[in-house]
């Protein structure tokens, strides 16, 4: 299959560069799902930028979050094997609640 690479916009070359880079360097890609169970950002929450963490419940009930880091998931969903060492590549998305949207961050004299 050959790819016309004068169709990719500047932020897909950069990508596809960047993946074939790791790709060399033997890291592996690692996709998460869109949503984490909430408590595995509470119980790390001096880990992430920010406390705030945007969260719904689920169809089952089960409070969910959408991912404010990726590192915490990859960290918590990989097991090596005794002695084992992994490189892993991502490119995802991460939902952080902005500065200008915190409920009661402006004040008025």
């Amino acid at each position: 299959m050959t790819i016309d690479t004068a169709v990719l916009s500047n932020e897909e070359r950069i990508s596809f560069a960047l993946r074939s880079l790791y790709h060399r360097r033997g890291c592996k890609p690692y996709r998460m799902s869109r949503f984490e169970d909430y408590e595995l950002y509470m119980k790390n929450k001096d880990f992430l930028p920010s406390p705030e963490v945007i969260s719904f419940t689920d169809t089952n009930g089960k409070l969910k979050a959408l991912k404010p880091d990726v590192t915490l998931s990859i960290v918590r969903s990989y097991r090596p094997a005794d002695g084992e060492v992994q490189k892993f590549y991502y490119d995802e998305n991460v939902f952080r609640v902005s500065e200008t949207s915190r409920a009661g961050s402006s004040r008025h004299p």
